[in-house]
């Protein structure tokens, strides 16, 4: 007979199969985590027999959730002390050779894995072979049943489990772990889902069930679908509550549990957690639905705009306003300039006196503007109950009236240059240069549209808001008369010590200069700087005709094309303008080149190139932008070759249409020949031919003025800046 060391050799070369075919012979053995150590004297006489099984502790640490889950990096903290609690909890038991073998915290789960050797009863089976286990289905033997009634009584006693929050301690219990848990340190966190695998036959889903009732109240049990070959076949087990589905994780996984068809067979059990959501899917959810997310973005940035940025924005605002950010207001700013710069300002400043450049607007000499100022500074000292608009034309000096206005009383304004606001190209452009004037801070482009929608939403919600109920005040500057043109000229260079005399040449230079403010205010500079009179108006006139080529007609041929209306509506405008100070509006809108095109005429006067005067709020008459314009147009109708140019264009263009006309009158006449060749519709036919007839002529008239203009650009521009500027003296 063999002896027992004998068959412990033996024995161990018995695998699974053996198992699977001799179930009977383990009915009794201990669950998957027990293991025996013997030697052949113990096992012969039943002495000194350890057997080794782990418990896991629930709820000792949270159940972390994620990365970003706060509480592990708590719990990391209490860690060893709550590991030392469990040894001195657990050292002093005495049952069943109970001997404690190691402590093993797994904070992933919230729990800990404590491992320990005791006493197994006489009379049950070793099996001999580690690999050989019996079904967990079979209940453990009694000196573990006893083991873990005394642990559950020692925790009682102590007023339950150590816990990573002494103040808020939960009722955590022991469990038998069942199987061998696999420690892995990857980013994988508790669900309540927990993916069952079968590493051999499939596992009934009853099965499945009285092995994981036991953890927690179980929502579904998934059975298995079709896998592609090679994968093991799964189950899902959804649990109420993550919490058991972590203990269930670490106590079953690794366990051998009878097959559903063949309870000879074992199958070995897998588990892992499932993602309640799978990845991408919100996202995916996001990207196919725009009509709904986009919506709710929509609402959630703008409200983001409004409740975070907003007060920043308020602030950056009043400060703008205030001044509080302006280095000029800064006391080392006041005082640099007033040791440093003014001084040396005066130091090169001609005049040698020191006198500063009075603005435009002084009304001491400009009689016509003491009524504005007035209604300016009693609006300024009421109670700002209603609007004031001052308005009037570009260089009249609206913005340097108010601005003495303002320095004086001392008041705190806001300016807003609108010409660059309308000069943005597109909208964000327009909110960016509003925004830059009034220190509206931080802006988002990308947010402008979605701002307005909410200001729509905000309008339908309220109801828009209400205007003044008084009427809006207007003060309405225009450009000064002869006299007092004069006069403030006079002054102004008296104040500044300069000793002119305008001569009578002088003051008819000045009359058909004009009243506009911007225009007297450069006559004086260049009189205080040496020139006289006459050459500070032709500058003006040479400025004047510089821009109006660049701004009515384009430097080139593209850029042209992007301008309002056309080289040729602008070129007859300017020629007419020339040699009448008004002319009649609808007269101009319906002949050619306009055609009844208004839009020409009203881009021209937003350019500023011309004014439109209005008679019971109808369009009547058409005057140059300015007063000074009217000598401007002369003198580009003094320039022989642009003249030529635009008179060739002009005259082309009448060709064509003279052209076109003819065309559609032998069109009709080949009609009616068509239809009446024994010569009926006389009357129509003749006036087809006379029509013909006009149009030819018309041709053969502008093709000879054509052919002489040509000329002129072949000949040299002899003197041509001289002769320029006497006709429009003498136009004038």
């Amino acid at each position: 007979m063999l002896s027992s060391s004998t068959l412990y050799r033996s024995t161990a070369l018995i695998t699974t199969p053996f198992r699977h075919t001799y179930p009977s012979l383990c009915r009794g053995f201990l669950p998957l985590r027990t293991r025996w150590q013997s030697t052949a004297a113990g096992a012969r006489e039943g002495k000194d027999r350890k057997v080794e099984a782990t418990l896991f502790l629930d709820s000792v640490f949270p159940v972390r959730f994620g990365t970003w889950d706060l509480r592990h990096y708590i719990a990391l903290l209490r860690e060893e002390q709550v590991v030392d609690k469990v040894r001195n909890m657990f050292e002093g038991v005495d049952v069943h050779g109970f001997e404690l073998a190691s402590i093993e915290p797994r904070l992933k789960d919230g729990g800990i894995f404590v491992k320990f050797r005791y006493s197994p009863p006489s009379d049950s089976c070793d099996p001999k072979v580690p690999d050989i286990h019996e079904s967990i289905l079979h209940p453990p033997d009694s000196a573990l049943k006893e083991i873990k009634a005394t642990l559950l009584d020692i925790i009682q006693s102590k007023g339950g489990l150590p816990s990573w929050i002494e103040e808020f301690r939960r009722g955590g219990t022991i469990w038998r772990v069942r199987g061998r848990p696999w420690r892995e340190d990857m980013r994988r966190y508790a669900s309540p889902i927990l993916k069952v695998s079968f590493e051999g036959p499939d596992v009934s889903e009853e099965r499945i069930w009285n092995l994981l009732r036991r953890y927690g109240r179980i929502r579904e049990v998934q059975p298995p679908t079709p896998v592609p070959a090679g994968t093991l076949r799964s189950v899902m087990v959804t649990f109420e509550r993550t919490h058991s589905a972590a203990i269930a994780h670490n106590c079953v996984y690794g366990a051998w549990i009878p097959g559903l068809m063949d309870e000879t067979k074992y199958t070995k059990l897998h588990t892992g957690y499932e993602r309640p959501i799978k990845p991408h899917l919100v996202r995916d959810w996001l990207a196919s639905h725009p009509k709904i997310v986009f919506p709710i973005v929509v609402f959630l940035l703008g409200t983001l705009t409004y409740t975070v940025f907003d007060p920043v924005r308020a602030f950056f605002v009043q400060a703008k306003t205030m001044g509080w950010l302006d280095y000029n207001t800064f006391a080392v700013t006041k005082w640099l300039r007033r040791n440093a710069l003014d001084r040396l300002a005066e130091t090169f400043d001609n005049s040698g006196n020191g006198e500063q450049h009075h603005p435009a607007t002084d009304t001491t000499v400009w009689e016509d503007r003491k009524e504005a100022k007035n209604a300016l500074k009693n609006y300024l000292c009421d109670y700002p109950n209603t609007i004031t608009f001052v308005h009037g034309p570009s260089g009249s000096g609206k913005s340097r009236l108010l601005r003495s206005i303002l320095e004086k009383s001392d008041r705190r304004a806001m300016i807003i240059n609108c010409s660059d606001i309308y000069a943005g190209a597109s909208d964000a452009a327009k909110v960016k240069s509003l925004a830059e004037q009034t220190g509206y801070w931080p802006i988002f482009s990308f947010l402008n549209s979605f701002n307005n929608l909410i200001d729509l939403a905000s309008v339908g919600l309220i109801g828009q808001k209400a205007l003044p109920t008084k009427p809006l005040n207007a003060v309405a500057l225009a450009d000064a008369d002869p006299a007092s043109s004069l006069s403030y000229i006079n002054q102004k260079l008296k104040e500044a010590s300069v000793d002119y005399s305008i001569t009578p040449e002088e003051r008819t230079l000045v009359e058909r200069v004009g009243g506009r403010a911007s225009d007297l205010e450069t006559i004086i500079h260049k009189v205080r700087a040496g020139q006289k009179i006459e050459d500070a108006v032709e500058d003006i006139i040479q400025r004047g005709v510089a821009e109006l080529r660049k701004n009515a007609f384009g430097d080139d041929a593209e850029d042209a094309k992007a301008l309002p209306w056309s080289r040729q509506q602008a070129w007859t405008v300017m020629k007419l303008l020339a040699q009448k100070e008004r002319l009649p509006y609808y007269e101009v809108l319906l002949d050619f080149p306009f055609k009844g095109d208004e839009s020409a005429l009203r881009a021209m006067e937003h350019a500023e190139l011309i004014s439109i005067t209005t008679v019971n709020g109808r369009p009547s008459t058409i005057q140059p932008g300015k007063p000074v314009y009217r000598y401007v147009f002369q003198r580009l109708l003094a320039d022989r070759v642009f003249q030529a140019m635009q008179d060739i264009a002009l005259n082309e263009q009448l060709a064509a249409g003279a052209e076109s006309s003819i065309k559609a009158a032998e069109a009709e006449l080949a009609t009616l020949w068509e239809i009446s060749p024994k010569g009926q519709a006389g009357g129509r036919r003749e006036y087809l031919f006379n029509k013909l007839a006009g149009a030819s002529d018309k041709i053969q008239q502008l093709e000879g003025k054509n052919a002489e203009l040509k000329k002129v650009l072949g000949e040299r521009d002899v003197a041509d800046d001289e002769r320029s500027k006497r006709w429009w003296w003498v136009f004038g």
